[in-house]
């Protein structure tokens, strides 16, 4: 959509970018695979003592 508005001005900065967020994409894919301890996210603290 933004290549047609720009008549192919911009289309390489447009696919290398698009590129780019795919790989981003599949880094954090990769990174948490949605089982349990995966990835480096710190778990919240325990409530406090009552």
């Amino acid at each position: 959509m933004v290549d047609e508005k720009t008549k192919g001005k911009y289309s390489d900065k447009i696919q290398s970018g698009t590129g780019k967020a795919k790989e981003a994409i599949d880094r954090i894919g990769h990174k948490d695979d949605g089982t349990p301890g995966s990835g480096d996210a710190t778990p919240p603290p325990p409530p406090p003592a009552a």
